[in-house]
């Protein structure tokens, strides 16, 4: 297993059992993790951002390209929408915000999330260790979301994540 995957192993482990832990299987919460990828043969994707209609930084990648993805923890609020964009050119990173600011926005999509995946789904997202991951692939024309549930099992002395109930646009 090579280094980016046994980091994102890690992460997504540490990030749910932090979820559970936290308190997230109230009936209002959910345990989210927020993954952002290029489409496979897209050009690379730069500048990358995802902002919730909170307000809250889901993810910002300087750069995205081929199969490359990331995983980082969205907190406990299911997002209405996500804002999607990308930059290309000279851009750096706002110290204030995280953010990207400079060069020219050349994608900028907002994902409707919530209304689109069925109540079964988040409801099952919402039992002790369980978490919901959003899956937002970047296309050089648009933005494709994707969800699956992610169950912390514990068998015979191995503990392993379990996904199931996928849905969304691939």
């Amino acid at each position: 297993m090579n280094t980016t995957r046994r980091c994102s192993v890690l992460f997504a482990a540490v990030t749910l059992l932090a979820a559970c832990a936290g308190g997230f299987g109230s009936s209002q919460a959910v345990g989210l993790l927020v993954r952002a990828e290029a489409q496979p043969g897209a050009l690379p994707k730069e500048g990358v951002i995802g902002i919730a209609d909170n307000g809250a930084q889901l993810f910002a990648h300087a750069r995205l390209r081929g199969t490359v993805s990331a995983e980082a923890s969205g907190g406990a609020h299911l997002p209405r929408w996500v804002q999607v964009s990308w930059r290309e050119g000279a851009f750096e990173q706002d110290e204030k915000t995280a953010g990207w600011v400079g060069g020219t926005l050349v994608g900028n999509y907002r994902v409707e999330v919530a209304a689109r995946i069925p109540p079964e789904v988040i409801q099952q997202a919402r039992q002790k260790d369980h978490a919901l991951r959003l899956t937002f692939r970047l296309k050089d024309d648009g933005v494709l979301l994707a969800w699956d549930v992610l169950e912390w099992k514990h068998s015979n002395g191995i503990n392993a994540f379990v996904y199931s109930l996928r849905g969304g646009d691939f």
